[in-house]
């Protein structure tokens, strides 16, 4: 099986690699993160649903570890969005030739949380997505 840089832990890697690498990132390049984010916090608040309706089988103190490490990390994809508009001032979706064109100045450090967060989720195997294993 090839590994895939663009899935999984790798990803996170390859974003924060990138993002130590320079503080003026080229239009479109910070929207990105902004749909990483948009994403993540989408995927895992279906999985915080799903936890939460029992679709696991977990006991009753992993599925509140879970919980928690799902809503932390969707917090915190949240604020990332947050952070890379609120840096271009923008408050919507609009991607305008100039609006994303510097990083957002608590973005890395917000990657490395989410980071975190999908590392302590992969001691739960039954919730692990195919992509982060």
């Amino acid at each position: 099986m090839q590994d895939n840089s663009l899935a999984g832990l790798n990803a996170f890697d390859r974003w924060l690699g990138y993002l130590e690498n320079t503080n003026a990132l080229e239009q479109p390049d910070p929207f990105y993160s902004y749909h990483a984010s948009k994403y993540l916090a989408e995927t895992r608040s279906l999985i915080w649903f799903a936890v939460r309706d029992g679709k696991y089988d977990l006991t009753g103190e992993n599925k509140a570890d879970i919980l928690l490490l799902l809503q932390e990390e969707v917090a915190a994809a949240c604020q990332c969005q947050n952070e890379v508009l609120c840096s271009h001032g923008e408050h919507n979706s609009s991607c305008d030739e100039g609006v994303f064109s510097r990083l957002a100045p608590d973005e890395a450090e917000l990657i490395l949380i989410i980071c975190g967060l999908e590392k302590a989720l992969l001691e739960y195997t039954p919730i692990v997505p195919s992509t982060l294993k």
